[in-house]
């Protein structure tokens, strides 16, 4: 390749340039146009999408579709939310409520005289088993030949156990009294 060095020391005129330029690479120049048509079709096909997405209501329209759908699904959340809330407020105070019933003492008037006049029954059935018993002890005593020392231990033995049962009874006396 050889060097003009007298286009360095002289300004061309453009045109010679150019000239010079097309004389040296004759495809440059289409180049530069394909390059050139290749950029304005690029330029005119943003321009066109633009105003196509400007202009296209179904875009706007879905977006709004979609805001709509967000607030909707918004209030529906802070509505559940809201209800969870309550339901755990409830929950718990069911929760309380139910502990507070198996800790606290309730006594029925009817239902504790009933008791006491059953227990007081028993009681009462209990010291006739004891004189059955000292009765039947009296006459086996009688009937054996021998000492009769046992006779009186047991017999002691069952005055103790008669004395507890009275006892007992006539604390379920007081006790039906104060139920009423």
């Amino acid at each position: 390749m050889k060097i003009d060095f007298d286009s360095f020391i002289a300004p061309e005129s453009p045109d010679t340039a150019l000239q010079s330029q097309d004389q040296a690479n004759p495809r440059k120049p289409v180049r530069f146009t394909f390059s050139h048509c290749a950029l304005w079709a690029v330029a005119m096909l943003s321009l066109t999408l633009n105003f196509y997405m400007l202009f296209d209501h179904s875009a706007a329209r879905q977006i709004r579709l979609i805001e709509q759908h967000v607030k909707t699904l918004e209030k529906a959340s802070s509505q559940q939310q809201l209800s969870l809330i309550y339901q755990e407020k409830l929950l718990a105070s069911q929760h309380a409520a139910q502990l507070d019933s198996l800790f606290e003492r309730k006594e029925y008037p009817d239902s504790n005289a009933q008791l006491g006049l059953m227990l007081r029954e028993q009681e009462q059935d209990l010291r006739n088993i004891m004189a059955t018993l000292k009765e039947s002890m009296s006459e086996i005593s009688n009937m054996i030949p021998g000492p009769r020392n046992w006779v009186s231990h047991y017999a002691e033995q069952l005055d103790g156990i008669e004395r507890n049962s009275r006892n007992r009874d006539q604390a379920l006396r007081k006790w039906e009294t104060q139920a009423h």
